[in-house]
């Protein structure tokens, strides 16, 4: 299972990070905008990446920013991806590839 977690990523990402990374079956990332990707550079990220089984949106939602969560809709309001709300968990070991990644939004705490 390879696992991609973007951190404050606040650009595209170039080909040379891309071959970096490789093959992903599952990717962080941020969707907040101000000092990260806003949902426009993050779905193109996720573009670049194209994980096989799941997207997890994150860096939106903080206490002194709540405009952030509009990143997150726009992002969540992509037409090709599936979106839906689960726990502060998710079990990978039972999801199967798809023609794209599910999204999942994980509980914020």
């Amino acid at each position: 299972m390879r696992i991609a977690h973007l951190g404050d990523l606040g650009h595209a990402l170039t080909d040379q990070q891309i071959s970096d990374i490789g093959s992903v079956d599952v990717v962080l990332v941020p969707v907040g905008g101000m000092w990260t990707v806003d949902a426009h550079k993050a779905t193109q990220v996720i573009d670049q990446i194209r994980p096989r089984l799941v997207t997890i949106p994150m860096h939106y939602r903080t206490t002194f920013d709540h405009q952030r969560a509009g990143h997150r809709r726009r992002f969540l309001g992509r037409p090709i991806q599936r979106a839906h709300e689960t726990g502060t968990r998710l079990a990978i070991t039972g999801l199967r590839s798809r023609q794209s990644a599910e999204t999942v939004v994980l509980r914020y705490q």
